[in-house]
């Protein structure tokens, strides 16, 4: 689905931009 993608995406794109992102 498209969250999957999009999880990868902020997974790839945003790495360290979300303190609590895992």
């Amino acid at each position: 689905s498209s969250d999957a993608s999009l999880k990868l995406w902020r997974d790839k794109t945003c790495t360290g931009t979300f303190t609590g992102h895992t």
